[in-house]
């Protein structure tokens, strides 16, 4: 990562559209920025997409981007973010409106997740229906409330609520399949 200063340099060189910038943008970035697009996109190639069409959208607004309010890196993963949810409406995948009541703690994913590998877990999360995944990731990984997600979303903060309880559960029952797995070998 760069430094501060050489970050400044950096943002201001994308503005005046310089290469050399865009490069060293991508390059320090890319990285992280495709970690986040693998949370919501269904496979590696679809996270691939959503990074490209992040990074078209970052160095279209780079100029908008204000140093003092947010750091660079947070200011690109919620860009990469709302790249990855604009995908999923335009593929038109709905949410399931729920009338269940759930405890926003129950099925709670064990800590078990913890002695995983990264990429068992972005397994695990890319096989959660889109709607779940997209919850999970909001929630869990970008630490957004269920009023945000709603209003995000366009859904209800229950419905928000109960896809996440529905998401941890189908986690648990993955991590528990993977260890009876395990147990068998």
């Amino acid at each position: 990562m760069q430094k501060p200063t050489d970050i400044q340099s950096i943002v201001k060189g994308c503005c005046l559209n310089q290469p050399q910038a865009q490069k060293l943008l991508v390059v320090n970035y890319s990285g992280i920025l495709l970690s986040v697009a693998r949370r919501y996109a269904p496979d590696s190639s679809a996270a691939e997409d959503i990074l490209q069409e992040a990074f078209i959208l970052i160095f279209k607004h780079i100029y908008t981007f204000k140093n003092e309010i947010s750091s660079l890196e947070n200011w690109l993963k919620k860009i990469v973010v709302n790249t990855a949810l604009k995908e999923f409406r335009k593929k038109h995948i709905r949410f399931e409106i729920s009338t269940d009541s759930f405890d926003e703690n129950q099925s709670q994913v064990p800590d078990a997740f913890k002695n995983m590998d990264f990429e068992r877990i972005m397994k695990l999360i890319q096989k959660l229906p889109a709607g779940y995944r997209e919850i999970f990731n909001l929630y869990v990984f970008e630490e957004y409330s269920h009023e945000e997600i709603s209003q995000m979303l366009g859904i209800s903060s229950g419905t928000s609520r109960s896809q996440l309880a529905r998401a941890r559960k189908i986690l648990q029952e993955q991590v528990q399949v993977y260890y009876n797995e395990l147990e068998r070998i």
